[in-house]
């Protein structure tokens, strides 16, 4: 078999392993807990991460002058206060589910990136108590 050949194959796998390892590194962002967030502190402040949870009841503050979005979100481990700058989503509903990608900050409030704010609406089609 050619020298060349085979070395070229070699060079060009190994770029596309590197392009591969390199876009999912950059790329992921896994879920923590509202709980988890909070106990590490210092540690988390300014890396992108991700948390879930309900949209609290009457938490949501919508300023559309400065499209500031400020709400809570909470799980069986505490509440968030969150900010969002940007259009408000119509399914920013009380009781949604959220996912918010963004930086926790020292003063304790969750800030949203600017494409990093997920929702599903609560379930309408609930089954019936007989």
């Amino acid at each position: 078999m050619n020298k060349g050949l085979v070395i070229g194959a070699i060079v060009i796998l190994g770029a596309l392993l590197y392009l591969v390892i390199t876009g999912l590194g950059g790329s992921s962002v896994y879920y923590i807990t509202v709980g988890e967030l909070k106990a590490k502190g210092p540690a988390i402040y300014g890396k992108t991460v991700r948390v879930a949870g309900k949209v609290v009841e009457n938490s949501i503050q919508w300023d559309p002058q400065t499209l500031t979005l400020t709400f809570e979100i909470a799980d069986d481990s505490g509440k968030l206060p969150v900010v969002y700058h940007g259009p408000r989503p119509d399914m920013l509903k009380d009781g949604a589910e959220a996912v918010v990608e963004g930086q926790y900050t020292p003063e304790g409030v969750f800030k949203v990136n600017p494409k990093g704010l997920l929702l599903k609406c609560p379930s309408k089609y609930q089954e019936k108590n007989q």
